[in-house]
């Protein structure tokens, strides 16, 4: 992998299997259609044996994920508001550096779909569009974006069959957000879960989470050779020649720093956003367009809000009769649970499971979806890692001695 990788992605596919991912799960559940796993998993680490550490990584991990993300200045300590905004404005001047292009185009992103929002409040306001946007919000972006950017593209929880049906599932919902934005900084997010380092930042505040994709989750643009074949093997599967992401050769990030090309990213957004507005102007003319809109900006604000209320909003909120997980602050959020079937403390506990209900009273609409998909012979090889009710009573026993002690994390 330290040699050039080509444009098609060719000798990332290749190789992709040969490398392993570089977070692990506590959990090693077994790869099943939809069946209880039959490995025994590794139970959770004590509460006594965890470091107290907010800064410093565990030992064990990998050194790589220290190297992937740039840091801001105040990398390591809680910044103030100011810091966090100076910081922002400096991660979108692209006249001075080229390579942050992506934190301007997420800029442009939001202000684009929040221009015609406010808009259709203003002058194209139907009710019937108004709930036709909360529930594409709701539900159809929740759906899509638990399904490809984070069950597949993050933790490989399945896979695609056929290279189009990985393209099909990218484009069932308007484009807001890179890949590489979200999947790369996921890997970090579980590593460092809830210290002062995890690039989601609820520790630092509302402010820094909001305003993370710029300040926190963008790739160093100083990878080595060998680290930024490591980068592409992430996004591996998401990566193809004509169904998938195109990733940069060496060279090619190095002047851009990023692994997909701007020309690559624009033609991709401006193809699907064509596809959906007239999709969506088709079904209500303005209103439609509008709605659209509105729901886009809806899920772009909550996606952000709930990677930092998922969390905690960097405070201990964990109940031993609601949560799983006890070596972060992850929480079990019924309305995310139910809506996404983002049980979030579950995830954590097994993070390469497809399916994160895991108790009476929690149910996963994504991981039926996924199961519907599956029945269609467009996807495959979907972990259910669930794990049985001796290992839960066990992870949860664990996580009640850890919010006995106030074992810090």
């Amino acid at each position: 992998m330290a040699t050039d990788l080509d444009h098609n992605s060719s000798t990332i596919l290749q190789s992709a299997h040969s490398m392993a991912l570089v977070h692990a799960p506590q959990y090693t559940p077994t790869i099943t259609p939809a069946t209880t796993p039959t490995t025994t998993p590794r139970p959770p680490e004590s509460a006594s044996s965890r470091s107290s550490s907010q800064t410093q990584p565990t030992k064990f991990l990998p050194p790589f994920l220290q190297r992937l993300l740039a840091r801001p200045a105040y990398a390591g300590r809680v910044p103030s508001a100011q810091e966090v905004l100076s910081h922002y404005v400096i991660q979108l001047r692209i006249d001075r550096d080229p390579r942050l292009w992506l934190g301007a185009m997420n800029l442009g992103v939001n202000l684009f779909f929040v221009s015609i929002a406010i808009g259709f409040f203003l002058f194209h306001f139907t009710w019937p569009a108004f709930f036709a946007g909360l529930a594409l919000c709701s539900l159809a972006m929740n759906w899509h974006g638990t399904l490809y950017y984070h069950r597949l593209g993050s933790h490989r929880a399945f896979r695609a069959r056929f290279p189009w049906a990985l393209a099909l599932l990218r484009h069932l919902a308007p484009r807001t957000v890179p890949e590489e934005v979200y999947v790369l900084s996921h890997q970090v997010h579980h590593a460092y879960s809830d210290t002062l380092l995890d690039p989601y930042a609820p520790r630092l505040g509302w402010l820094a989470c909001m305003l993370a994709d710029a300040n926190h989750q963008r790739v160093s643009p100083d990878l080595s050779r060998e680290d930024y074949a490591r980068a592409c093997h992430i996004l591996a599967p998401l990566a193809h020649s004509r169904w998938g992401l195109r990733l940069n050769d060496y060279e090619t990030y190095q002047r851009w720093g990023s692994l997909v090309h701007p020309r690559d990213t624009f033609i991709d957004f401006a193809i699907n956003w064509t596809l959906w507005f007239s999709l969506a102007y088709a079904l209500g003319g303005l209103a439609g367009v509008g709605a659209l809109a509105w729901g886009v900006s809806l899920w772009l604000f909550s996606v952000r809000h709930f990677n930092y209320k998922s969390h905690g909003s960097g405070r201990d909120q964990r109940r031993a009769d609601r949560e799983v997980s006890s070596p972060d602050l992850s929480l079990n959020l019924k309305l995310a649970g139910w809506l996404a079937g983002e049980w979030h403390s579950n995830h954590h506990l097994v993070p390469r499971s497809a399916r994160y209900d895991f108790r009476r009273g929690e149910l996963d609409l994504s991981w039926l979806i996924l199961r519907g998909l599956i029945a269609l012979g467009l996807f495959t090889d979907a972990i259910d890692g669930r794990p049985t009710p001796a290992q839960l009573r066990h992870a949860q026993q664990d996580l009640e001695a850890t919010l006995t002690a106030k074992v810090p994390l």
